[in-house]
């Protein structure tokens, strides 16, 4: 068995595991409101709400698959 010096005890799992699913709910908000938000194309600032939600929405996703990438590697790290 290695040590890694990696240590993560249930209160840091927890932590991570809320921080992810506050990134996906933002992400779903942002999702859900850019699904209903009316397209009107003769008003210039709803198009680029458009856009910041469907950005923000990209980049939490983004932000969890790497976040959820690092808790994967150091569990398995931990396991050998």
């Amino acid at each position: 068995m290695f040590d890694l010096g990696i240590t993560i005890t249930n209160t840091e799992l927890i932590k991570q595991g809320l921080f992810i699913e506050l990134l996906l709910l933002i992400a779903l908000s942002c999702i859900i409101k850019f699904i209903s938000a009316p397209k009107q194309s003769s008003a210039f600032s709803s198009k680029n709400n458009h856009s910041f939600l469907l950005i923000g929405a990209v980049i939490s996703i983004i932000i969890v698959m790497i976040y959820a990438g690092y808790i994967i590697f150091s569990r398995a790290f931990i396991s050998f």
